[in-house]
């Protein structure tokens, strides 16, 4: 690359003698690369290369050639501006070019007549919330749509209502059930328990001798009427009176549980009842898990869903018992 631009230095300095006497020369041409940012270089003499009469590096360049002579007229960016290189006339804006008469707002422009809020723009008649019965929850919903008189009352379809502490009130269907080998329970159901208004929820039966026989007749304590769905609700006073006959010496008790109760101890909280009849009032922290010995876990006041009369089976022996339940409160 050094040595092409050598060579063109030198023959620009010798000038015409040195081309007549020479000849027309071979012109060394650089490889791909060679020449910089040029790229590939042309081919060919100084005779026949760049377009001039006598070659780029020959000879007087050609009258207007490349790189020989003054510009020619109108050469290199063409002179002086043309005639009219000004602006021509009418180059400044033309007339009307400011705001046309009538660019301020039309007549008319503000708000029309009757912007502000129409006759009758303020709400309807009626407008505010209606007055009307709050719908109570649908059949089968879960809270409380029951009302409970102060006394314990049970409705001919086994519907049980109890005042419970304030204006608390606990309500659902009574039902019975018995288990392990030798347990029996009657009646199987309240749905038809003509004498329950008067007698209370009263069963009877029998219970194997096995720790895990059982019989036992209880009631929902949150359960709306016509509905097989049951929830739980929370004692709000200290303590529960429960009033029950029974017949005979078999070992009763009462007990509460939430809603795992029935497959776990943890959900069911007893109390061993000594007397022969009610009432008894219980204070909530009496009522424990292992109720036979007090080795279980205290009763801490969490929601419940069942109150009951239960029968534990015996090893000792199976055991008859008649029993009925007439009454709870929560106090």
């Amino acid at each position: 690359m050094h040595r092409s631009h050598f060579t063109l230095f030198t023959f620009a300095s010798l000038g015409t003698v040195v081309a007549l006497a020479c000849g027309p020369q071979p012109i060394e041409v650089p490889e791909d690369g060679d020449g910089g940012n040029g790229g590939n270089a042309g081919t060919g003499t100084g005779a026949t290369a760049q377009g001039g009469v006598s070659g780029a590096f020959g000879g007087t360049p050609a009258t207007g050639g490349a790189f020989g002579g003054t510009p020619a007229t109108g050469g290199a960016f063409g002179g002086t501006p043309a005639t009219g290189g000004t602006p021509a006339t009418g180059g400044a804006f033309p007339s009307g070019g400011t705001p046309a008469t009538g660019g301020t707002p039309a007549t008319g422009g503000t708000f029309p007549t009757g912007g502000t809020p129409a006759t009758g723009g303020t709400p309807a008649t009626g407008g505010a919330a209606g007055v009307g019965t709050a719908g109570t929850p649908a059949a089968g919903g879960t809270g409380s749509t029951a009302t409970c008189d102060t006394a314990w009352a049970v409705g001919a379809d086994g519907f049980v209502r109890a005042q419970g502490a304030g204006m608390g009130c606990w309500h659902g269907y009574a039902y019975t059930a018995a288990s392990g080998t030798g347990s029996t329970v009657m009646p199987t159901s309240f749905a038809m328990c003509t004498n329950c208004q008067t007698m209370g929820l009263c069963a009877s039966g029998s219970v194997g001798a096995a720790d895990a026989a059982v019989a036992l007749l209880g009631f929902n304590l949150n359960q709306v009427a016509g509905s097989t769905a049951t929830a739980a609700v929370t004692p709000m006073g200290t303590g529960l009176t429960v009033n029950f006959t029974k017949t005979g010496t078999f070992p009763l008790r009462v007990q509460i549980q939430d809603a795992t109760g029935a497959t776990l101890e943890s959900g069911r909280w007893c109390y061993t009842v000594t007397q022969a009849a009610g009432p008894v009032t219980i204070p909530y922290a009496m009522f424990n898990t292992h109720c036979w010995d007090g080795s279980g876990v205290a009763y801490a006041k969490t929601p419940i869903t069942a109150v009951m009369l239960l029968v534990p089976g015996s090893p000792s022996g199976a055991a008859t018992f008649s029993a009925c339940l007439t009454g709870t409160s929560d106090m």
